[in-house]
């Protein structure tokens, strides 16, 4: 089911994203609540595209949704191989203290479930430093070993989630997303990544200048070599390679 509204979709290797402004992209969440809708944001990068030849579960998973934003420098080299321009650079990290004054100003309680046990508590304790007010109403690790699958479940509706962010790496929280996404009651259920580490203050985030040209990738593999390595130095090409050929079928079509 498309959100009505959004302006255009930017078309990569047979995936796709919305090519809104992050002003938009709020107006959306607004319209979601005020209509009381339920939908569930991804996020489009280089190795999700990457992963999505490998992967037909998590392709389709993708391709089924409503609302995926692109993020990164390799789907605006992507987008601009078809002579069109990506808005704005729509990634997890940046868009939570949107989130947050959001949720601040509409009195939404959010969740977080995700990442390393522990890494969820410390980021809960970070965001109400930082947002005083702010209502995180429960917290569980990725891997389930603080509380079940049922029992976060049950806890999300319980408690009254509004927002959902599920920090499981990719593929995995799209296809925990789309499994459990009937049975949990909250308007809003994103997939972010690695979020949860930066937030927590496990892992440093890139200074601003560093995001700003593109080369975060090049920090994380930095900080984790011996992790991202084949993600960046093998992936990063072969996306380029898999983007550019894309575009030369679309323009010959």
């Amino acid at each position: 089911m498309e959100i009505t509204g959004i302006r255009s979709k930017e078309y990569i290797c047979g995936l796709f994203y919305n090519n809104i402004q992050l002003e938009e992209l709020m107006c959306k969440i607004n319209h979601i609540f005020h209509r009381k809708k339920k939908e569930s944001i991804y996020f489009l990068n280089a190795d999700c595209v990457n992963k999505s030849f490998n992967d037909e579960e998590y392709g389709s998973i993708l391709k089924r949704s409503s609302l995926v934003l692109g993020d990164g420098l390799g789907i605006k080299i992507a987008t601009s191989m078809r002579g069109n321009k990506m808005l704005d650079n729509l990634n997890g990290t940046d868009l939570l203290p949107h989130l947050c004054e959001f949720s601040l100003i509409n009195k939404k309680k959010i969740y977080l479930l995700g990442a390393r046990p522990g890494v969820a508590d410390k980021m809960k304790g970070n965001l109400e430093s930082t947002y005083p007010g702010i209502e995180i109403v429960g917290h569980c690790d990725g891997f389930f070993l603080e509380k079940s699958e049922s029992q976060v479940i049950e806890e999300i509706n319980e408690k009254g989630a509004d927002i959902v962010l599920v920090a499981m790496g990719v593929p995995l929280q799209e296809k925990w997303i789309a499994g459990n996404r009937a049975s949990i009651s909250s308007g809003l259920v994103l997939g972010v990544g690695g979020l949860f580490d930066f937030y927590s203050g496990s892992i440093p985030r890139a200074p601003r200048w560093v995001r700003t040209i593109g080369m975060e990738w090049g920090f994380r593999l930095l900080q984790e070599p011996d992790r991202l390595w084949r993600r960046y130095i093998l992936g990063n090409p072969l996306f380029l390679l898999r983007a550019m050929k894309w575009a030369m079928r679309r323009r010959s079509l």
